[in-house]
């Protein structure tokens, strides 16, 4: 590998990657804000219900996740991305055919395992062809990728279907799929074999019942402290438009991630570079401490100015945040078990996205929405405490993971 591979970013590889996470995301997002009203008005089904089909598609997600690490070291990352890109357009395509929720349910599961596939991949991929002194600047590009698709994925859902019939955003969502697909034909296969399939016949029987063909035990414990930052962020996802009716900041509130998304598209080139420089530590205590005043602001908000603020400053911490425990969780794992690595991160990230409105929402009728997001900001600063013992007091290398 001569000199000026080792230090290019902005490769086409690069772009390939981050070009089909943006699509699927986008398709992903556009139908999980979308979904709810389609099954109420189509099978006259509760809101209860509608959630419980919306949802179904995230569980899918964390099951993907889950078995995706072992496929990656078994036959490597461009088989299993093809796998998953089919495997998308297929659940796309057979939205189609849903006749009752039964059938709905089951399309939206399967369809959520391959979107799970496709994000584990394209970010285990990444990690292999980002130049290792640029590590962390790579993951912090790439995951906007992921932040511009929150923002575009459910602007075209709501904007589509004020227009069209639903069954166009299925049809929309088959046409992305093929768009992946050719623009996963331009990927170098040379660069993305991880691990050679295991030549031990007997290994490779019982390497499927082994838990860490699935998750890496080394990047559980930034991962776990992901989860419980993740929880507070669940709460704003969940439960902020509550609040800003409760506030009568309908309107304001109609641009808090838009206001999120550019204070985070602004700081993740800075970020990203500066975790490659210094290190994690020098990222994580700020970011999570800007969190905790994020959610603080957002607790005592009367009016547009501070609610935007809040936002602002929740954008700089758990967007930073989010991308450095990423690119810590790799960092800190064997090099041919990244994908396993980056698929224990994604899992427990997801598990707090989850499972954090159900939990957070249970203390809404002790605390209201004030008391609510007050929590979450002592759930922040708890994070720092617990980051502080389980690896930042480690003193980690700024050097990462060296390319075999």
């Amino acid at each position: 590998m001569d000199k000026q591979s080792q230090t290019k970013l902005w490769s086409a590889d690069f772009i390939v990657v981050a070009a089909i996470n943006l699509l699927v995301l986008v398709s992903y997002y556009m139908l999980l804000v979308t979904i709810g009203n389609y099954v109420v008005d189509t099978f006259d089904a509760s809101k209860s219900v509608a959630g419980l089909v919306t949802g179904t598609m995230v569980i899918g997600c964390l099951v993907g996740r889950f078995i995706t690490g072992f496929f990656l070291e078994m036959i490597g990352c461009k088989k299993v991305l093809f796998v998953g890109i089919i495997g998308f357009i297929i659940t796309m395509a057979l939205y189609l055919t849903a006749f009752n929720l039964s059938s709905l349910i089951f399309i939206r599961f399967i369809s959520g395992i391959f979107v799970g596939v496709i994000g584990t991949v394209t970010g285990t991929i990444l990690v292999y062809i980002v130049p290792p002194n640029r590590r962390g600047e790579g993951i912090s590009y790439f995951s906007l990728s992921t932040i511009l698709a929150t923002a575009l994925g459910p602007f075209a859902g709501m904007l589509l279907v004020q227009y069209v019939h639903f069954n166009i955003l299925f049809y929309f969502s088959v046409v992305i799929g093929a768009i992946c697909l050719l623009i996963a034909l331009q990927l170098q296969a040379n660069k993305l074999v991880i691990n050679k399939p295991q030549t031990h016949t007997n290994q490779n029987k019982v390497a499927w019942l082994q838990l860490s063909s699935y998750i890496e035990p080394s990047a559980l414990r930034i991962s776990f402290i992901v989860m419980l930052v993740s929880v507070g962020y669940a709460a704003i996802q969940a439960y902020l438009s509550f609040y800003a009716q409760e506030l009568g900041l309908i309107e304001a509130a109609s641009f808090f991630f838009a206001i999120y998304a550019i204070f985070i598209l602004i700081s993740r080139p800075f970020s990203g570079r500066l975790f490659d420089l210094k290190g994690e530590n020098v990222i994580i205590y700020p970011t999570l401490f800007l969190l905790s005043i994020g959610f603080m602001v957002l607790s005592i908000a009367n009016n547009a100015l501070v609610l935007l603020l809040s936002s602002a400053l929740i954008g700089l911490g758990f967007g930073n945040f989010q991308s450095t425990a990423q690119a810590v969780a790799v960092k800190v794992s064997p090099h041919h078990k990244v994908g396993q690595a980056t698929s224990t991160y994604f899992i427990l990230f997801d598990f707090g996205i989850g499972l954090g409105p159900y939990f957070m929402g249970q203390l809404i009728p002790y605390t209201g929405y004030h008391g609510l997001y007050l929590v979450c900001a002592l759930i922040s600063l708890l994070s720092m405490i617990l980051y502080f013992f389980l690896h930042g007091r480690q003193k980690p290398a700024i050097s990462v993971m060296k390319e075999r």
